[in-house]
């Protein structure tokens, strides 16, 4: 589908797409609103479109502006909201100034559009916040496919510790086209940032493989599938972020849009889903847990792990501590001792992670 078609209306994959990003963003400007370290807040969306479909339905470009809006309202705490977008279609760029025109902006917040690509704007961009230190950006990168996203470029991008990626991209069609001997530039170099030589058996693999090789680099990154109902089609949002915290969030996002096993869009999107197989599918993704948390354990020499760590290792895996919780008063598989007399819980959320370990844990 070429970018003009696709804004004659949303399928319900971008539309669950769409929600992820607003969702995400509302928790992510709430957060930083009331930080008392951070003075300047950057949204950039890159490949930003028109604003809307034909039929009306509200797009990435005015979901950024209208949540800085909305959120700069609620949480009064002076603080510039910048909201940066840019696509290389002139025509989608003057559409878009066009609606932006009859929003009302506050003072605290500001709009630019520009008729830039991706490539072009990515330089600029990384010199712009390289020696910023009280500001944070977020980049919400949507393109047209996955030609213009090469890896090194994310990575580039990524550089700024107070920077966060949402990236989408079709997986199903890096995956049809991985080993053609036509493929292109930027389709090759995503088969070196995976570093696979073929083509793997489950199309899935691939969503792993990007979501553990920018762990490897050193990130937090998480992932969620998009099912197009249409054409049977895969993609998926990728999210990574310098911050423990960032991908607790987007896991909280994504676990509301799928509260079977947080992992894609089809539980709630696609019809009903019989009781008893959603019951056994969230089991068997807290079993996934269990068993991730006793291999880290297992491979780490004193066998033993604190409740910071504990964390660390269940938002890794994608899930968040209410999910270590509900494993545990299931079957208490590990053994702890608790390090102060003031805490008789395991105390894994993020406000703990900051202070001294409360609990250390190890297996059975």
């Amino acid at each position: 589908m070429n970018s003009d078609s696709f804004f004659d209306s949303f399928s319900m994959h971008t539309e669950v797409k769409l929600k992820l990003y607003n969702e995400y963003l509302q928790k992510y400007l709430r957060i930083l609103l009331n930080a008392d370290y951070i003075n300047t807040i950057h949204i950039y969306d890159l490949f930003c479109g028109k604003g809307e479909t034909d039929g009306g339905q509200v797009g990435s470009a005015l979901i950024s502006v209208k949540q800085a809006i909305s959120s700069a309202c609620i949480y009064t705490k002076s603080k510039r909201i910048i909201v940066h977008l840019s696509d290389k279609n002139k025509a989608f760029c003057e559409e878009l100034k066009f609606r932006l025109a009859s929003i009302a902006i506050p003072a605290n917040i500001e709009v630019s559009v520009q008729c830039k690509g991706f490539k072009d704007e990515v330089g600029n961009i990384i010199s712009r916040h390289d020696h910023e230190k009280n500001s944070k950006v977020l980049f919400f990168i949507d393109p047209y496919g996955y030609k213009d996203t090469p890896p090194k470029t994310l990575l580039d991008l990524k550089q700024n510790p107070n920077t966060e990626i949402m990236l989408f991209l079709p997986v199903s069609f890096i995956y049809r086209f991985i080993d053609s001997p036509k493929s292109n530039p930027t389709l090759y170099k995503w088969k070196t940032f995976m570093s696979i030589t073929g083509r793997p058996k489950d199309l899935l693999k691939i969503v792993d493989l990007i979501t553990k090789r920018f762990s490897l680099a050193g990130f937090y990154s998480g992932s969620f599938i998009l099912n197009n109902q249409q054409n049977s089609n895969k993609y998926a949002i990728f999210f990574v972020s310098s911050n423990v915290y960032g991908l607790e969030k987007f896991n909280e996002t994504k676990w509301a849009i799928d509260p079977i096993d947080g992992s894609q869009m089809c539980r709630n999107f696609t019809g009903e889903v019989i009781p008893s197989i959603a019951e056994e599918w969230r089991l068997a993704s807290l079993d996934k847990l269990s068993n991730s948390i006793k291999e880290h354990i297992s491979a780490k020499p004193n066998k033993m792990i604190d409740n910071i760590e504990l964390y660390d290792v269940v938002i890794r895996q994608g899930f968040l501590p209410r999910h270590f919780n509900e494993v545990w008063k299931k079957k208490p598989f590990l053994k702890r001792e608790f390090l102060t007399s003031k805490t008789r819980s395991n105390y894994i959320g993020y406000d703990y992670t900051k202070r001294d370990p409360l609990v250390k844990f190890w297996l059975q």
